[in-house]
């Protein structure tokens, strides 16, 4: 069956996630493991992909009302910051690229959202993912003085956003993402004024992974004769999985199966292999 119907089946989902976390942790410890050089942006990259979907099925599963809420919003927080390092870029990205961050589960988000805007912002790309996700939780809370009190918030933690950021936005890097500043702008006013302003936030967020996935693609690209975890053929002498005196295609075959289930990617795939099918 397809797995992507585990996005409309809470039961399916919580099989699912049970999988996810399996494979997360077992992806994190060879990577911890490997003495060999790796490429960290391709790791990081394709487990913030697992991350997003393993989030999207705890939020899912949510809806049977079998586990407290405190306890899945502690697991989603702690896998994002043990399994991408305290990577404050994906993190956020993995957030964003979620499909249940909706006002029907504002219980469970809210709480993960209040614990990952506090990440730094030095970077200007990162204010723009901090800024988002402000803008994400600003949909989930009622009107009136619960937003004003979020706007102060996003203010007091993301003022002033880097000088960087504003040249991007001046020079029209980010016209699909931000709206377009007034001129002569304080810088102590922008994020007000991104906070307060309406626009799509979802089409704004497909804008930016764009651009982000656009920025990490250069960065993989940039770095030659590294050994892959994912990307090539694993060794089986320096991490023993089994018996057999050789199994190259390993990881390959377990994150073909797990990636092509991604909500980003193909919608066609299936994973009934990891878990037993249910109805």
């Amino acid at each position: 069956r397809d797995v992507i119907a585990s996005y409309s089946k809470p039961n399916r989902a919580a099989k699912l996630k049970k999988n996810m976390i399996d494979v997360l942790c077992f992806f994190h410890n060879c990577y911890q493991n490997i003495k060999t050089p790796l490429d960290e942006t391709v790791y990081m990259e394709k487990m913030s992909h697992l991350l997003t979907m393993y989030m999207d099925m705890e939020i899912k599963a949510s809806r049977r009302g079998k586990e407290n809420v405190k306890r899945i919003t502690s697991k989603v927080i702690s896998s994002l910051f043990i399994i991408l390092n305290n990577s404050s870029e994906y993190i956020l990205d993995t957030i964003l690229k979620a499909r249940f961050t909706v006002k029907s589960y504002s219980e469970i988000c809210i709480p993960i959202f209040k614990r990952v805007v506090s990440l730094a912002v030095s970077q200007d790309l990162t204010y723009v993912r901090c800024l988002l996700v402000f803008k994400l939780w600003k949909r989930l809370v009622p009107r009136g003085e619960e937003r004003n009190s979020l706007n102060r918030l996003a203010v007091s933690t993301l003022s002033p956003p880097p000088p960087q950021l504003l040249e991007m936005v001046k020079r029209g890097m980010l016209k699909n993402v931000l709206p377009t500043l007034p001129p002569n702008k304080k810088p102590a006013l922008v994020t007000r004024f991104y906070m307060t302003s309406k626009f799509n936030v979802r089409e704004s967020i497909k804008a930016f992974l764009k651009i982000s996935s656009d920025f990490k693609l250069n960065e993989m690209s940039s770095i030659l004769d590294t050994s892959r975890f994912f990307d090539e053929p694993f060794e089986q002498e320096s991490f023993l999985l089994s018996g057999k005196d050789t199994d190259d295609s390993f990881m390959e075959s377990i994150w073909k199966n797990i990636s092509d289930t991604s909500p980003s990617l193909s919608d066609s795939a299936s994973l009934d292999v990891m878990l037993s099918v249910d109805s």
